[in-house]
Parts: structure tokens; sequence; C-alpha cells
């Protein structure tokens, strides 16, 4: 991919040949090193489409059914302190999606554990930090993570949400009738 970057480059004029070649040195350091810094990752998250193993989390309560979302840190970059959806960018060393959705629970869910996620859509979508495959999942939420609250999803959700994460929401729902066997419906 470096070399096919680097090469695109080349050509339109923007990178030296010499660049191109300590760039294309470069992605070969990186290729095992991850994860990397955030200031890496936003760097190149504006380069590539950065594929984003979504997990929308609902969890039916006595208002009836509710949606999980977590504020962003608030050194956040882009979303600084807005509420989201459970999420993580795939990584070249991630052998299986499990291995992603083991880092999403581990940073976002826990201790709370979810039903295996149920595919819902794949979406292309440009937002701040560049632009995401988002690959969009739906799961049961058992017990409570540690961080973030549940909300009714016939009400408006918190503000504010991460403007991407509004649309997420609203796809995620479509599939909320294939969780009603979690819910004891």
């Amino acid at each position: 991919m470096a070399r096919a970057m680097g090469t695109q480059l080349l050509r339109e004029g923007q990178l030296t040949r010499r660049e191109v070649g300590t760039f294309i040195r470069l992605c070969g350091k990186l290729e095992h090193t991850q994860p990397w810094t955030l200031e890496l990752f936003e760097a190149l998250a504006r380069c590539v489409v950065c594929a984003a193993y979504e997990v929308v989390c609902f969890q039916y309560r006595p208002e009836g059914w509710c949606v999980f979302l977590a504020r962003r840190a608030t050194n956040d970059i882009y979303w600084p302190n807005e509420w989201h959806s459970p999420g993580t960018i795939l990584r070249a060393t991630d052998k299986t999606l499990t291995d992603a959705l083991k880092r999403l629970m581990e940073r976002e869910l826990a201790p709370a554990t979810i039903s295996k996620p149920i595919f819902t859509q794949l979406e292309l979508n440009r937002i701040r930090r560049g632009t995401e495959l988002r690959l969009i999942h739906i799961a049961y939420v058992i017990g409570m993570p540690n961080h973030g609250q549940f909300f009714p999803v016939d009400k408006p959700l918190p503000e504010p949400l991460m403007d991407h994460h509004r649309s997420l929401i609203e796809i995620a729902l479509t599939g909320l009738p294939r969780l009603n066997r979690f819910a004891g419906r």
C-alpha cells in the first residue's frame, strides 16, 4: 500500500522521489508496531480509509429500550467530551475481529459483558478525522459498564453527541428486534 500511495504522490508532484522512499521505509517500520501514538494515528487517518468496528449496545430496562453511550476524553482532538457509542479502529496487528472486540470490551464496556455482536450494516462515512468504513453491529449489554450511561431510545439523545454517531444509532435501531430474545421479549 505504501509503495502505491508513494507512487501516486510522486506522479502528482506532491513528494520528491526521496520523500517517497522515506515514506515507504517508515511505513515498513510501522507495520508491526501498533498501537501507534495518537499523533501518528491522527496523521495517518487523514490519508487512508480506516475500518471502524462499531458495536451499538442496547439494554431493555424499565423505561424500555436504552442505548449505551459514554463520553470521549476532554482532551480528544476532534470530539472532546462528546457522547459516543462503543467502537474501535481495526489494527494491522488484529488477527481476527475478536481481537478488536476484546480491546473494545476492556476499554469501553468493562466489567459488563455483551451478547455476540450482530452485524447490521457496512457504511463508508466521512468524519472530521478522515474517512471510515464502518462495520456496524448491535449487541445486548449484560450488567453495567464502569463508564457511561444508558439513554432511552424513544427520547432525545444527550448532547453533545458525536455527529456521525447519531446516524450510527439510527442504523442500529433498525436491528433492535433481533435483540428481543436477549431481553426476554
